[in-house]
């Protein structure tokens, strides 16, 4: 009776095992998984991070095109601002002079301060 049960008690402790070391088995393959997991996690931090750098220089770059647009913007209209003042100081200038012409004749004059110099009639 000692060797059977001794015989049983082996086999239990050998069952036992079997299960122990095919739950070890489970716990190495799902240790294995959550590498694999975390690799992939770690990939795509990667990818995302270059991603977000991409999308900062981008941005960067649209931030001094538009400043740069900005000071362009205002030349152009610092330049027109300008430009109307000259007009308006030629419109003074010329406004001084006055050229009659007969209906019926066309008379070309080329002004200078004081009077005409030439006349011309088509």
């Amino acid at each position: 009776m000692l060797v059977r049960n001794s015989v049983e008690s082996i086999s239990g402790g050998a069952a036992h095992a079997d299960q122990v070391a095919q739950a070890m088995g489970d716990v190495r393959r799902a240790v294995q998984r959550v590498v694999e997991i975390n690799d992939s996690i770690f990939e795509a931090s990667q990818a995302q991070r270059s991603g977000i750098g991409q999308v900062n220089e981008a941005v960067s770059r649209m931030d001094q095109v538009i400043r740069n647009n900005a000071a362009v913007v205002e030349q152009a209209a610092q330049a027109a601002f300008s430009l109307g003042e000259q007009v308006a100081a030629q419109r003074h200038a010329i406004a001084v002079f006055e050229v009659h012409s007969p209906a019926s004749e066309t008379t070309n004059c080329v002004l200078r301060l004081g009077g005409c110099v030439a006349t011309a009639r088509r």
